[in-house]
């Protein structure tokens, strides 16, 4: 079995980066949605 080349390392290294930002987007947006209401809240309060 032959070594992969370098290009198809970086290929597959960036297809599992594009994966996990695209399934970590959305639960992150949230999060950092909500911590900025709270901070709002405690200032008013």
């Amino acid at each position: 079995m032959r070594k992969p080349s370098l290009i198809t390392c970086r290929r597959e290294v960036d297809d599992v980066l594009k994966a996990s930002l695209f399934m970590l987007y959305q639960p992150m947006l949230n999060a950092f949605n909500s911590r900025k209401r709270v901070d709002k809240i405690k200032h008013v309060a």
